[in-house]
């Protein structure tokens, strides 16, 4: 029987099965997509369609309408998609093999210039055995022991050990289907709340067109800059204030016919909206190379804030904590009364971390890891 079975194959997926594969385990990993190759380019990635999921529809605000939230599948997960942004000052220091590469001020995960995604980094060379194209209904359960899965088209697959590694959205969403775990799965989901202030570069600029050209910090604030919002370079640019700390929390629920109801309810907390609205009037007061679009007028902050935490096009995707280690699992992500199952993603960070959150992901999977091994699981 296979010894350890990984759904998912995203960043922390990734990690996992790598990880585990190293030890001599044999390891089987059931992932909903596929591998093709992504682009370096932010949002040249963003567009191989393969590799971007927009369901399930979320609710970005209390009383907001329902809208698509972008999560990257395949192998390597949203590390494929993303901006590979880097943070070499987040909540752990925990050794890890992901490449890093400093690009002007900016630490991204790449190689020789080169986008690096998890996958490539711990899982392809690994003895890890991929599935692709297998989407995961349920988890199966017999008597406290979880013994395998059951996918989409009816296939199952058994293993002696499970670890569900399908993201904020995902691992609680299966949990709640399968029937199985604590009331407080789902409770708790956070994201960093973000908006973006468009703007057109003046004409004659001669400026390259980079998707992120600066990322700097400004205390709660994290201000990234954007010589263009798409893969077309129409000469729209952007600056994305984005709060790192923020106390507002959601939840992510199934409905009575079993369709998923997940709320960030971003904003509940005053204090969010107040700390991005003060960033928004920072850089307006500082000013940008170009001519303004949508913007609020002086005093209008609060309420254009407000107004574009619900817009259906959200500008950052980093949920977290759905799952939260000390309230839904334990410190090995193990779930209360039930054998064999562990939970070892995003979903487990107690706070959403006050940085990006591609690095802390895979430096807490290859800490789960080390915790498995301490315990003798592995």
């Amino acid at each position: 029987m296979i010894e350890w079975l990984v759904v998912g194959a995203g960043v922390a997926g990734s990690v996992i099965a790598g990880r585990l594969a190293a030890t001599g385990a044999s390891v089987i990993v059931a992932e909903q997509g596929g591998d093709s190759t992504p682009g370096n380019d932010l949002f040249e990635a963003l567009d191989v369609t393969e590799r971007v999921r927009s369901t399930p529809l979320v609710r970005r605000v209390d009383g907001g309408p329902l809208v698509p939230y972008t999560a990257g599948v395949g192998l390597g997960g949203g590390s494929a998609i993303n901006g590979s942004l880097v943070s070499l000052s987040g909540p752990f220091a925990h050794d890890h093999s992901l490449p890093l590469e400093t690009d002007g001020q900016i630490v991204r995960a790449t190689h020789n210039g080169q986008r690096i995604d998890v996958w490539s980094a711990y899982g392809r060379h690994s003895s890890a055995n991929p599935l692709l194209g297998r989407e995961v209904d349920r988890v199966l359960i017999d008597g406290s022991r979880c013994v395998g899965i059951r996918c989409v088209d009816g296939s199952e697959v058994t293993a002696r050990r499970v670890v569900v590694c399908a993201g904020a959205l995902g691992s609680p969403l299966l949990l709640l289907r399968s029937g199985i775990g604590p009331a407080t799965v789902g409770h708790g989901v956070q994201d960093h709340p973000a908006v973006m202030i468009r703007y057109r570069r003046r004409a004659g600029s001669d400026r390259a067109a980079r998707a992120i050209s600066a990322v700097e910090r400004c205390g709660p604030l994290q201000i990234m800059r954007l010589d263009r919002v798409s893969a077309i370079d129409d000469g729209t640019a952007g600056v994305i204030v984005m709060l790192m700390r923020p106390q507002s929390f959601g939840r992510v629920a199934i409905d009575a016919a079993g369709v998923a109801d997940i709320n960030f309810s971003l904003g509940s907390s005053e204090r969010d909206v107040l700390e991005l609205a003060d960033g928004v009037s920072a850089v307006l007061a500082a000013g940008l190379d170009g001519d303004l679009m949508a913007t609020p007028s002086p005093g209008e902050e609060v309420a254009w804030v407000r107004s574009e935490l619900a817009m259906s096009t959200p500008v950052v995707m980093h949920p977290t904590s759905s799952c939260a280690m000390g309230r839904a699992v334990d410190r090995l992500g193990r779930l209360d009364g039930v054998d064999n199952l562990f939970v070892a993603d995003a979903s487990v960070f107690p706070r959403i971390p006050s940085v990006n959150p591609m690095l802390p992901t895979v430096q807490l999977a290859e800490n789960l890891v080390d915790r498995w091994i301490s315990a003798g699981l592995v």
